[in-house]
């Protein structure tokens, strides 16, 4: 937009294409603002997460609880005075992937009918998927937008669904929610705590082994004393088989007589817990 004066009389000595040149003036447009695209300023809400969650949990619903009977198996072994129960349940049931800290989550659920508490469980399971990654945003030093943590939901949250509700595998679930506590605390300097939540992600399934070496994080004159709490806390493996149970690794299978009960054999807080626990 411009505006054209015309000449008057005091321009007779400026050439009218001259004068119009001179007194040219341009008025700008107003510049007007992009703003975010409908789905994107949802990404960026607390809620998306959760709303997200839910959507995609409630799409396995027809298909759920295809592995839960293997934690109820386990958490009643763990409680029966029969033979290959109680902590013979690793040497008498190979089948059985998880680690005993899983057994012991799931034990309060023992005298539900399978369903309703692989219902509980699956629901607790998918709860926890949002509720680490809106943690995130409370570490210390890391900064996280708000689109960030949308478009990680976006991703991950479908995947949670399916292991929350289609699976509803504990033991990766208590090893991931630990693992998360862990972080925290070794991001708060706290590392005797950070030790004994990396060992009991390990203790829920044996590939959280591979999360100990964010002790290293910690201060130098600290690591030696929070390594050694670390492997006291974790015990050590009671057998090949188990140690590599679930990563894909296949070794020759020992007599039953050689095996040994997994947590009797451990040396960590665990096996005297589950020993006063259940009475062996």
């Amino acid at each position: 937009m411009f505006r054209l004066p015309s000449p008057g009389r005091g321009d007779r000595s400026m050439p009218p294409v001259a004068a119009a040149q001179h007194s040219l003036v341009f008025l700008p447009h107003p510049v007007e603002h992009g703003r975010p695209f409908g789905l994107l300023k949802w990404l960026d809400t607390a809620w998306f997460p959760w709303v997200w969650m839910a959507l995609w949990a409630a799409m396995q619903v027809g298909h759920a609880l295809v592995s839960w009977h293997f934690v109820a198996t386990g958490a009643a072994l763990l409680r029966s005075d029969g033979s290959g129960a109680g902590l013979q349940l690793y040497a008498a049931h190979p089948q059985l992937q998880m680690g005993p800290l899983t057994f012991l989550a799931a034990a309060p659920l023992n005298g539900l009918p399978a369903w309703l508490s692989g219902s509980v469980a699956a629901v607790a399971i998918a709860a926890a998927g949002p509720v680490m990654l809106l943690s995130l945003a409370h570490i210390p030093h890391l900064s996280i937008t708000d689109r960030q943590r949308g478009l990680t939901a976006a991703v991950l949250m479908p995947l949670w669904a399916e292991l929350a509700v289609h699976y509803t595998h504990l033991d990766d679930a208590l090893a991931l929610v630990l693992l998360i506590a862990g972080i925290h605390a070794v991001a708060r300097c706290r590392p005797t705590t950070a030790a004994l939540l990396l060992a009991a992600s390990a203790d829920a399934k044996p590939w959280a082994l591979a999360f100990v070496p964010l002790l290293l994080v910690l201060p130098r004159d600290r690591r030696h004393r929070t390594t050694l709490v670390w492997l006291a806390a974790v015990g050590r493996p009671p057998c090949p088989e188990f140690a590599t149970r679930g990563s894909g690794v296949r070794v020759p299978s020992a007599p039953p007589k050689a095996r040994g009960p997994f947590l009797s054999a451990g040396k960590g807080p665990l096996a005297p817990c589950s020993a006063a626990l259940y009475g062996r």
